[in-house]
């Protein structure tokens, strides 16, 4: 599905979405689902889907007018502020390199194109949670794990909901852990019961949704508050009273085979690697200390 938002007094059945294939003459036009003029604003909503591309890189173009009077308009440097500069791909699902998909906006000019296939993008490391732990300032620290080594291109995104005064999409510092392991902090603390924070990692040029496991086993006597996962991957900052509340409600019987499974892996971790061994364990100590 792609949309776009341009500014003119145009005539919306006048618009078509076109995909030229980047370096060959190979062209097709997207199934227009609707078109939307907006008066006041001199904007108008195109929206088009297509069943697919073939494999290459598409450069995507806004046909404007009708009969023999018709532009072609590239676009993608103005858009809505809820897209993400990155764009979209479907990473998440794991696909076959061929089924790789990435619609991203070019360096520069900043216009819509699709990768389709993996022909700028050719690998996308998978980015696995491996827990999360008090740090050694008494933080909230995300283990993550990457398959190959992390790069200073990569980025971590949290967004926060709930939070009237730190709402919005933050930068996550990232602190490195060992042989492809780094630490993400989080923006959690007692201040911030109630919001609700959901992670993406963009790496190789690609976005991925994160989920950041081993909720259910944060030290909320320690730290003031609790974590609770929610549906999607994010994390929820409570009360920490209701922290082992939230922790019966998530570990039945097969989950809690599954977060035993989390916090071993963690553990393992932490064990084999031992600048992330110091840095959590002091992380507990501290933490611990405050509280006695």
């Amino acid at each position: 599905m792609s949309s776009a938002v341009m500014e003119g007094p145009y005539d919306p059945r006048g618009y078509r979405v076109i995909a030229r294939k980047r370096k060959s003459t190979t062209m097709c036009e997207l199934s227009t689902v609707h078109a939307d003029l907006d008066l006041d604003g001199g904007t108008v909503l195109v929206t088009a889907d297509h069943e697919g591309f073939e494999r290459g890189v598409w450069d995507l173009y806004l046909a404007v007018g009708a009969e023999e009077r018709i532009e072609e308009v590239r676009f993608g440097r103005e858009r809505a502020r809820n897209i993400p500069p990155e764009g979209f791909s479907n990473a998440d699902d794991r696909p076959l390199l061929n089924d790789y998909l990435v619609a991203y906006f070019t360096k520069g000019a900043g216009n819509l194109s699709i990768d389709s296939g993996g022909i700028l993008h050719k690998s996308v490391p998978v980015v696995r949670s491996l827990g999360v732990a008090p740090d050694e300032d008494g933080r909230a620290l995300a283990v993550l794990g990457l398959t190959r080594e992390p790069e200073a291109e990569d980025e971590y995104f949290c967004t926060l909901d709930g939070a009237q005064e730190y709402a919005g999409r933050h930068l996550l510092p990232t602190v490195r852990l060992g042989d492809r392991l780094i630490g993400l902090r989080l923006p959690a603390s007692a201040e911030l019961v109630g919001a609700t924070m959901r992670f993406t990692a963009v790496v190789d040029g690609a976005r991925i949704s994160l989920a950041v496991a081993g909720a259910d086993f944060w030290p909320a006597r320690l730290t003031g508050f609790g974590l609770s996962a929610e549906r999607g991957g994010g994390l929820k900052i409570i009360e920490a009273s209701r922290a082992a509340t939230a922790k019966r409600e998530i570990t039945g019987p097969g989950s809690r085979a599954e977060g035993g499974g989390a916090l071993r892996t963690l553990g393992a971790t932490v064990r084999s690697v031992p600048v992330v061994g110091d840095v959590l364990a002091a992380g507990y100590r501290k933490v611990r200390g405050r509280r006695a």
